[in-house]
């Protein structure tokens, strides 16, 4: 068995019993251009070697690559989970062997057995893989939180896997909501999953990408744990575990006939290679400067047209909302009415920002009031745009979003009185994903105009002319 990376989760697993292809990303910048591979790579698609199967593991735009995908051959099998997001970017690309996966019900490739397992992430569905050819065995995790109840059933099930490409990084996805990082957990929650798999070899993947221009101030912020650092505290909690770091068109050769059974060739694909170690620009730095938020507004929308819709979504949508909810008892305005949350918007525009503030400790809910916000939102005038309209995914708009949060419940204990810090979606962004009306839609809507121009896609088909 041969395991190729080829950047970031995208590796080539080939097996005499067939080639799998996972997550595949071949393109930078990808989600939308808002990121690229770290270490920077080249592949030549030319070079690839057949492939058998593709694995997809989740709808995320770095796993989920629609261009990376309209590069394939489409009679390809696709395994990927039963998310119909994923199964309408499939069948709009023109795939037709699609094969939705079952946490823990294996299924063939030939000789080669493929089991996917759950993860605990209620945000997605998605699954982590182990991958056996009857005689060597890995466990991809890409970004699956699996449960100590999972480990459990698979060392019950499965041979110990020959190798673990393991979760590592720990995003801080959450300075997007001026959160902070619980570092220690989620980065002992990582070690302790490799200790429980108790792989012979365990190599950090699954992370290996940084912000591009003009985003690039984020990576000093979002990136708290490097695999350098990784592998440096698996060897002191167990000097006797293998960690290896592969950067793209490395290749580790799993051989149980040679004298070692698990090899590393560096540099050897034909298809991938490293152009730069550039993984200096992703150290963390909590002191980095952090730019004004400012709207761009790439598409020319101008100010005028932002306002006019904003003002209509803000004072008109968003306002019926509340007000329908809180008599039909929605539970997050429950919440935001049960903490007094003051909320602000503050929409970012070319000039002056545009407002909106819901005081939910009024009696009744007061609208424009001027009570210091608890809850705070900053988003660029275009980008919300762009989310009405479906015309742009979370990723994309992540990097033009800012948001603070004061709110605290107070409680009575057994120590006496304590507050308590509360997370809370923010409500905006809630009624533009979930609330407004046509928003089932926005997922869609992107899908499709993403896809249209790509190779090989089918065009859409023209409704019947009416007959005369």
């Amino acid at each position: 068995m041969r395991i190729t990376l080829i950047g970031h989760a995208t590796c080539l697993i080939e097996t005499g019993a067939g080639n799998l292809l996972m997550d595949p990303v071949f393109f930078d910048p990808f989600e939308e251009g808002t990121v690229v591979s770290c270490p920077r790579r080249e592949v030549d698609l030319d070079a690839l070697p057949e492939l058998h199967a593709v694995f997809i593991s989740h709808r995320h735009l770095d796993h989920l690559d629609l261009p990376s995908l309209a590069a394939l051959d489409r009679a390809l099998p696709i395994f990927c989970p039963e998310d119909p997001f994923i199964l309408t970017a499939l069948q709009l690309l023109g795939f037709g062997d699609v094969r939705p996966l079952t946490p823990f019900e294996a299924v063939r490739l030939g000789d080669l057995e493929l089991l996917p397992l759950p993860s605990a992430n209620p945000d997605v569905v998605e699954h982590a893989l182990l991958i056996s050819d009857g005689e060597a065995s890995v466990l991809q995790q890409v970004d699956a939180l699996l449960t100590p109840e999972t480990l459990t059933r698979l060392a019950a099930e499965r041979p110990v896997p020959d190798l673990h490409l393991a979760m590592y990084a720990s995003q801080h996805f959450g300075f997007f909501e001026n959160r902070r990082q619980d570092l220690g957990a989620t980065h002992a929650a990582n070690l302790g999953c490799a200790l429980a798999v108790g792989a012979g070899c365990v190599v950090p993947a699954s992370a290996g990408f940084r912000f591009a221009e003009p985003h690039d101030w984020l990576n000093p912020h979002v990136f708290p744990v490097s695999r350098e650092r990784f592998a440096a505290d698996l060897a002191r909690l167990a000097p006797s575990v293998r960690c290896e770091l592969l950067d793209p068109g490395d290749a580790l050769v799993i051989d149980k006939r040679a004298g070692e059974q698990l090899a590393i060739e560096r540099a050897s694909s034909p298809f991938v290679r490293t152009l730069e170690q550039d993984g200096w620009r992703i150290a963390n730095d909590s002191t980095a400067p952090v730019p004004a938020l400012t709207d761009i507004d790439r598409a020319g929308y101008g100010r005028a047209a932002i306002v006019e819709l904003v003002s209509g979504l803000l004072r008109q949508g968003l306002r019926e909302y509340v007000e329908q909810a809180l008599v039909s008892g929605d539970d997050l305005v429950t919440r935001y009415r049960e903490l007094a949350v003051s909320y602000r918007v503050d929409v970012v525009l070319p000039g002056e920002p545009l407002s909106f503030h819901i005081d939910f400790g009024s009696t009744p809910v007061a609208y424009d009031a001027a009570t210091e916000p608890t809850v705070r939102l900053r988003i660029a005038g275009s980008t919300l745009v762009e989310l009405v309209l479906g015309r742009t995914s979370w990723f994309r708009a992540r990097p033009s979003i800012r948001r603070s949060i004061s709110a605290v419940e107070p409680l009575r204990t057994e120590r006496g009185l304590e507050a308590r810090a509360v997370e809370l979606p923010d409500l905006l962004l809630h009624y533009v994903a979930n609330k407004l009306p046509g928003s089932h839609r926005h997922g869609l809507d992107w899908l499709r105009l993403s896809v249209r121009g790509l190779p090989g896609v089918p065009a859409p088909k023209r409704p019947a002319a009416p007959r005369s």
